[in-house]
């Protein structure tokens, strides 16, 4: 919401808001920035004067004073994905990305490099692209690049947002299980996303991931042109990347289209999913009509998303911050941590926040995805009371699922506390990544400050690239 709040500022009109406690960062910075104050808690008063335009967010329910004093006084209403579309999308080629996972990396990589190539597009992300500086921007003709959730839009419209965008384009990452609160199993998931690509219009183009086996059944029944991809050497697909290696501060792979070679690329980012997420951007660039020409020039200039495998310190501690929440997540980013920094001890903090992993439906996959870590601090998670008992994670039979694969585990109740238990482990060569959908800024500054007046680490401007060991010795 303090994206699209961005947007309309930049359309040149009045904005104004407000959120059930005060609003923190990141979207507090976004907010000011703009010169926008929300207000805390709800009420009609905040609909005086008359706005031309009220738009409800996905938290807000029928019993809402605010929503409820709007509908009483006539007010033109809306949601954040009809909004987006209908002042912002409506009028250009829509470029939409959508998937489980890997999809703000996708957005923010596709983003930078149109932008990197001198044209100016929309776009609208869901966390910050750090080469851009900002998650949203109105841009001009002819692109307007989004990330495409699949969460339902408001209480009067439970829709996936990502049906009200219209693409042109769309590039899809993957389909699991995810968002349990209001997706009852994968074929509910499932058929979302099918009623998406079945929205594209017939001189469309889909590229999808065929790795993913509910995402090939899904995109089968295409009615448009569709392009694979895969990273995976037992997965036959359009696109393959293969020869995937680190050296020194480079991820570097491989790739092909229809069998016939298109060159060495490289990356910034650590991890094989990085690959994937690169591959498929590169695929969706080619299906646009884009030139391939200059684009291993322009790809390793990308630094990623804020929050995904995003370093803050290096040297005796390299401490990462990453937005994993899915038991997906969590593997792809504890391989990619091993890879990049192989002598390492590996600390896994890990705090479930989302509706999904704060439900046990995937908590034996988590248990599994933690395990490859040395350490792992699980912060206790809270608010549960909207769960229903029996559907509750368990942090206590997650950490004995842990223990019983030989990997030490601690349990938290606050994040000092977790500070506290990872501060007195830390040592020479400790690499320790804090996972969570919500923001642990606290506990990563509480461990820096430490680190740094011990002299086991310095930090890194919020814009560095990922680093690796040889370079910070």
């Amino acid at each position: 919401m303090s994206g699209l709040a961005g947007l309309f500022v930049q359309a040149g009109w009045e904005v104004s808001g407000c959120d059930s406690a005060h609003v923190r960062p990141p979207a507090a910075d976004t907010l000011a920035g703009l010169g926008i104050t929300p207000s805390v808690g709800y009420s009609a008063d905040h609909l005086r004067p008359a706005p031309d335009l009220v738009i409800v967010g996905n938290v807000i329910r029928e019993s809402n004073p605010e929503d409820h004093a709007a509908r009483a006084l006539g007010l033109p209403r809306t949601h954040m994905a009809a909004a987006l579309r209908d002042f912002f999308i409506r009028e250009r080629t829509s470029i939409v990305v959508a998937g489980t996972h890997g999809k703000t990396t996708s957005t923010s990589m596709l983003a930078f490099l149109l932008c990197d190539c001198g044209m100016n597009p929309g776009f609208f992300i869901g966390g910050v692209a750090r080469d851009l500086g900002t998650s949203f921007r109105r841009g001009q003709e002819p692109y307007f690049v989004t990330e495409g959730d699949e969460y339902d839009c408001a209480w009067f419209d439970k829709s996936p947002k990502f049906l009200h965008y219209g693409p042109r384009y769309l590039l899809i990452t993957n389909v699991e299980f995810d968002h349990a609160d209001i997706y009852a199993d994968l074929d509910a998931v499932r058929a979302a996303f099918r009623r998406l690509v079945q929205s594209m219009p017939s001189d469309g183009r889909l590229v999808y991931c065929a790795e993913s086996p509910a995402l090939v059944d899904v995109a089968r029944d295409a009615p448009c042109e569709a392009h694979s991809y895969s990273v995976e050497p037992s997965v036959p697909a359009t696109w393959i990347a293969r020869g995937i290696r680190r050296e020194g501060t480079r991820t570097r792979f491989n790739l092909s289209f229809d069998g016939i070679p298109m060159g060495e690329f490289s990356l910034r980012l650590a991890g094989r999913h990085n690959v994937q997420n690169a591959t498929g951007v590169i695929a969706l660039w080619h299906a646009m009509g884009l030139p391939l020409e200059d684009l291993a020039r322009r790809l390793p200039r990308f630094r990623g998303a804020a929050r995904r495998m995003q370093v803050l310190t290096c040297g005796d501690l390299v401490l990462v911050d990453d937005f994993a929440h899915h038991p997906t997540e969590v593997r792809a980013t504890l391989a990619a941590a091993r890879q990049w920094w192989p002598s390492r001890r590996l600390w896994a903090v890990f705090e479930p926040k989302t509706q999904t992993s704060r439900r046990a439906v995937l908590q034996d996959d988590l248990a599994s995805a933690l395990a490859l870590s040395d350490e792992v601090v699980i912060i206790r998670p809270h608010d549960l009371d909207t769960i229903p008992l029996r559907e509750r994670i368990d942090a206590g039979r997650l950490a004995d699922a842990i223990r019983a694969q030989g990997i030490q585990v601690r349990i938290a109740s606050t994040h000092d506390q977790c500070a506290s238990i990872v501060q007195q482990g830390v040592g020479r060569e400790t690499l320790v990544v804090l996972m969570s959908a919500g923001s642990l800024a606290d506990v990563a500054h509480t461990l820096t400050s430490y680190a740094t007046a011990q002299g086991l680490a310095t930090t890194l401007e919020p814009d560095a690239p990922l680093c690796a060991d040889q370079d910070h010795r």
